[in-house]
């Protein structure tokens, strides 16, 4: 699982994971929505609610209006077929929900951090026409990383750390596999 504000480095390192081991992949969450698609498996609200009725999403959120989730069965497919699933977090808070859903498998947790004036670069540098709330959101996680800990994640700074060696860091920390 990677955690961390806008910006922080989840898509380019999943990617030099992939690199470095074909069986990481990213887990590619459900989205409800509007705005970006890539990366994301788009649904409908009914589908959307319809599968946290029927208790099928080990996470759920709302931010910048959109509903994303983890869905369980697209994950113990992923896990079953010997792949490493990257999960992609933006918030802290639901870390702690979503370990408690996936309690059967090991999971590493790993934290990116980096300061906010190289965040807002990024989120500029982007330009997906939202930088006000990716900033607050850079800010909402900034909070909650404070007030809750990283516990016994791996924390990686990406604004001095490159992307090989976060990956690699990572690698190394999760044994590169994920076991039922």
């Amino acid at each position: 699982m990677l955690s961390g504000p806008p910006a922080s480095g989840k898509d380019i390192i999943t990617q030099k994971l992939v690199e470095l081991d074909e069986r990481f992949r990213l887990f590619r969450k459900l989205k409800c929505g509007t705005g970006r698609s890539e990366g994301y498996r788009m649904v409908g609200r009914q589908v959307f609610d319809d599968l946290l009725a029927t208790g099928q999403l080990a996470q759920a959120h709302e931010r910048y209006g959109n509903a994303y989730a983890v869905d369980l069965p697209s994950l113990e497919a992923m896990i079953d077929g010997g792949l490493v699933p990257v999960i992609h977090n933006g918030r802290m808070s639901d870390f702690s929900n979503l370990a408690a859903s996936l309690a059967r498998w090991q999971v590493t947790h790993v934290v990116l951090q980096l300061p906010r004036d190289e965040a807002a670069r990024r989120i500029r540098r982007r330009a997906t026409g939202d930088t006000d709330a990716r900033l607050a959101a850079y800010d909402e996680e900034a909070a909650e990383s404070a007030a809750l800990g990283n516990g016994d994640a791996l924390v990686i700074d990406t604004s001095v750390s490159s992307i090989d060696d976060a990956a690699r860091a990572i690698l190394r920390s999760s044994g590169g596999a994920v076991t039922p």
